[in-house]
């Protein structure tokens, strides 16, 4: 499982170029607040496009806030899950799968 999140780009950007990091995470923030859906449903919808784009550390440092949130681990399943036949392939889910088990812990075996 990974201990902690990684430097993400946003993160990067905000230590190298801070005025440009704020304006960022604004735009960022004025998007989850622009409609109706709370964050961690769109922390979802972007957990999609992180795996039809191959983003692994995005979806990584996502699933950790989606898990640190409480949201449970078979709704970041299913979020991965819709996207099969309309943005991805079987390629992408499978290790997208993997990385949530990564983070969430291992299936128990029945």
């Amino acid at each position: 499982m990974i201990g902690k999140l990684v430097d993400s780009s946003p993160t990067l950007l905000k230590k190298l170029q801070p005025d440009i990091g704020v304006h960022y995470a604004a735009m960022r923030e004025a998007a989850f607040k622009s409609g109706p859906l709370d964050k961690p449903t769109c922390q979802l919808i972007m957990l999609g496009a992180f795996v039809a784009a191959g983003y692994e550390m995005a979806f990584r440092n996502h699933t950790k806030w989606l898990k640190e949130s409480g949201i449970p681990k078979a709704a970041v399943e299913q979020a991965v899950l819709v996207t099969l036949g309309s943005t991805t392939d079987v390629n992408q889910i499978g290790p997208a799968l993997s990385w949530i088990e990564d983070v969430y812990g291992p299936a128990e075996k029945v």
